[in-house]
């Protein structure tokens, strides 16, 4: 009967151990860099300053330059589809062309969730909508 309880035991360990390990499966992926190929569901134009992201997800941090500006922040909260970042700060600096700075930052203030295809990393609004899609430079 003793033996019985102390298998049951080992089993549910197991079980919840196995799980814990898929969803760090899905965050590891994240840990990377992305560089952005789309913004609002529109293709940027290659630059030399195409706006990229790294995250880290050892430190729960955010950085990255979004065309003209560095940045960083704190990565508040991640699981296999959620993705909230806080805490934005950045340099103010004036670039010759603005429009993809400006897009760039009102959508990584708006994403809370994502999903990963393959080598890209898409993330989305409270609405669902598709406001950043990144590919993986690393």
């Amino acid at each position: 009967m003793k033996l019985t309880k102390i298998v049951l035991l080992l089993m549910s360990v197991v079980v919840f151990q196995s799980c814990a390990t898929k969803e760090k499966e899905v965050n590891k992926n994240l840990h990377d860099i992305w560089v952005v190929t789309q913004i609002d569901q529109k293709a940027i134009e290659k630059t030399a300053k195409t706006p990229r992201l790294e995250i880290n997800l050892t430190t729960m941090k955010v950085m990255g330059n979004d065309g003209c500006n560095n940045f960083s922040g704190t990565l508040n909260e991640v699981s296999d589809t959620k993705f909230v970042v806080d805490n934005l700060a950045s340099t103010r600096m004036m670039c010759p062309k603005m429009d993809v700075t400006d897009s760039f930052n009102k959508a990584i203030n708006s994403v809370v969730s994502y999903k990963l295809e393959k080598l890209n990393l898409i993330l989305f609004d409270a609405n669902g909508k598709e406001v950043l899609k990144f590919l993986k430079v690393d």
